[in-house]
Order: structure tokens, then C-alpha cells, then sequence
């Protein structure tokens, strides 16, 4: 008798520290389908919803912003000091990461929250994504974002002016070696809300750019990082570019995406685009040696573009990986034709610093 007790009570223990959640670590084959695919899926390892974009506020005094939440599903994953799986403690991990570039003040602030003692959310079956008194979530088609940090308070609502783009077949992108994962843009919203800065609210108005990714999320062996840029023309043209780093080289699979004024989109193979970095700058507090400028062309627009970071510090320097994601000014010609604008470029893979856990991002 005391012998079967046992034997149920290790099953009974057994069945209380299995997973939660079973991820899908195969290559996506079903196409995007919105607006279900917004919100939150739970067989995908890591997920991303990240939002980037400039505004003014009444005195034209002009900010960048970022904000992000990372989610990752902990059934696959090893706790840091013990090694014993992950989702015993936690079935899934929450980071935010918010940053405010304040051109005229020549100050760049961010900040980072976790789930890990806090309350959070993210919603599988509408978009609605929190962790504390971050939030983002999406009411009849507007986006409502909040956040805040020391000096900075931003109260968000972005009004999509062209549809979700897949960037790929089916918003399925190669990533290398065998892996993909899904990826859709919404390249141009309009942005009105407030921003607290400086103990002041001021209204303010601008356009923003959004990212969703979820999947595996794996690259070719060797890959070091990456660099991404959305870059908005005055034009009404939107471009988006990821290129992976092997080493020195890119990735074969690297890839752009192009939308036009309507939202018509096309997508083009690496080979069709340069990217040239001209200058770099060096990261005093991680050692990181980041591009600092790039020329870039398309060769099927005839499009030149010179992309210049508003200030070289927007290093974000938070635990578990360092990484430099900052507001760009563009300026450069289109069939001989002067045009302009704003955007963002991220940067992964540079830091000198080696943080503890930066193995479980992969």
C-alpha cells in the first residue's frame, strides 16, 4: 500500500511540474491571419510587439520613442545558477523596454520592466499586452500605448494609416539555417497623446512604426546579430530592412520590404539593395563599436539614402543583452529627386559586454 502511495504521489509530483506550454519548433507553413494573429500565441518561444516613431510636441520640440514587450515561453529553457527547467519557476518571462530620445534636450532615458514580481498580460485571443502599468492594446482599430519612467510619461494613441505588410511569403521570413519565423510590419501610423517631460504635459503628434515577430526565432549558426531599419520618406514610401551578421558577412536570407504610398508592398532579395556603413561610434560604457551612418540604395527605385543617427548615444544598456536602437534622420534623392525622413535602426551583436544569459536568446 505504501509503496503504490509513493508511486502516485511521484506521478502526482511529475504531472505538477510539466510544462505549462508545448512550443511548435517547426518551420511555419500557415499564412498570417489577422486580426487573430495580433494577440499573443503561446506555442511560439519568443514573441516581440515593438513600436518606434517620432513626435512633436506644441513648441515643435521633437522626441523619439521606443517601446517594446518580449515575451518568452520558458518550457525549453534551464534556470541560470541551477540549471533545472526554466518554467518550474516561471511558464513564461515578460521584458518591456522603453526609451525616449529628446532631440532638442540632447538626452536619451530608457527603461526596462519584468514580469517576474509584477503583474502582467498578453492576451491570446485579442491584443491587449501589459506588464505593470505598461500596456499596450488595441480598441477598434487604434493602438493605446503608456508607459513611463523617470522624467518621461507617454499616454499613446496610434491610428494605422496602411494595412499590416508580411514581410515574406505569407509573413513567414527565412533567418537561416533552416529556420523562419513570422514577422508582419504596419509601416505608418499616426501618432496623438501626451508626453509628461520635465515635469510638464505637452501635447504631442507625429508617426510611429510597429513590429510584431513570433516564433522560434533561431539563426543560422554563427550569426553574430543583425541590423534592422524602418526608414519613412516624405514621399509616402516605407522601407523596411534586416540584414543577419556571419561574422563579417550577411546572410544570404537578409531581406527588404517596400510599401508604397497606398500600402502596396513588394519585397526584395538582398543582391537589389547596398547598405555601406560610413562612420562608428564607440560605446564608452560597453566598449561596442556601433555604425554610426550608412548609405543605402535600392536599386529598383533608384533611391539613395543617407541615414544619419540624431544623437550617437542611444545604446540600450539593460540586462540580459545590450543593444543600440535609435531615431535617424534621412535625407537623400529618388530618380534625381530630393526626399527626406525619419526612422529608426537597430543594432544587435556589437556590445563588448557579455551579459549572463545572453545564451538563451538565440
Amino acid at each position: 500500500m505504501m509503496k503504490r502511495l509513493a508511486v502516485l504521489g511521484m506521478m502526482m509530483l511529475l504531472a505538477a511540474c510539466a510544462p505549462r506550454y508545448t512550443i511548435n519548433h517547426d518551420y511555419p507553413k500557415e499564412p498570417l491571419s489577422f486580426p487573430k494573429d495580433q494577440a499573443a500565441h503561446y506555442d511560439a518561444q519568443t514573441e516581440w510587439w515593438y513600436y518606434t516613431g517620432h513626435f512633436f510636441d506644441e513648441d515643435r520640440n521633437e522626441y523619439g520613442f521606443e517601446l517594446t514587450f518580449f515575451k518568452r515561453v520558458m518550457t525549453d529553457d534551464k534556470s541560470l545558477i541551477f540549471k533545472f527547467p526554466a518554467y518550474w519557476i516561471k511558464d513564461v518571462g515578460m521584458v518591456g523596454h522603453f526609451a525616449i530620445t529628446d532631440v532638442n534636450g540632447k538626452k536619451f532615458r530608457f527603461a526596462q520592466k519584468n514580469n517576474f514580481c509584477t503583474k502582467w498580460m498578453a492576451n491570446k485571443d485579442h491584443y491587449d499586452v501589459s506588464i505593470g502599468n505598461w500596456s499596450v492594446r488595441e480598441e477598434e482599430g487604434i493602438h493605446k500605448l503608456k508607459a513611463n519612467m523617470k522624467g518621461y510619461d507617454i499616454d499613446l494613441e496610434l491610428k494605422p494609416l496602411k494595412d499590416p505588410i508580411p514581410n515574406g511569403p505569407g509573413g513567414i521570413v527565412a533567418k537561416g539555417g533552416g529556420y523562419g519565423n513570422y514577422y508582419y510590419s504596419i509601416t505608418r501610423i499616426e501618432v496623438n497623446g501626451t508626453l509628461k517631460a520635465g515635469g510638464k504635459t505637452h501635447t504631442v503628434h507625429g508617426v510611429s512604426w510597429m513590429d510584431h515577430e513570433y516564433g522560434i526565432m533561431k539563426v543560422a549558426p554563427g550569426v553574430k546579430g543583425w541590423d534592422w531599419f524602418s526608414l519613412q520618406l516624405n514621399d509616402g514610401t516605407d522601407i523596411m530592412i534586416y540584414m543577419i551578421k556571419d561574422k563579417n558577412e550577411v546572410v544570404k536570407e537578409s531581406s527588404c520590404t517596400i510599401v508604397n504610398t497606398p500600402g502596396e508592398y513588394n519585397w526584395l532579395k538582398l543582391t537589389e539593395i547596398e547598405v555601406k556603413d560610413i562612420s562608428t561610434w564607440k560605446s564608452p560604457d560597453t566598449g561596442g563599436v556601433y555604425p554610426s551612418q550608412w548609405e543605402i540604395k535600392i536599386k529598383p527605385l533608384n533611391l539613395t539614402l543617407n541615414v544619419i543617427p540624431v544623437m550617437n548615444d542611444q545604446e540600450m544598456r539593460l540586462p540580459p543583452i545590450d543593444y543600440w536602437e535609435g531615431a535617424v534622420n534621412i535625407k537623400g534623392t529618388r530618380e534625381g529627386s530630393p526626399v527626406l525622413g525619419k526612422g529608426y535602426v537597430e543594432l544587435v551583436g556589437y556590445s563588448a559586454k557579455k551579459r549572463p544569459g545572453t545564451e538563451n536568446l538565440e
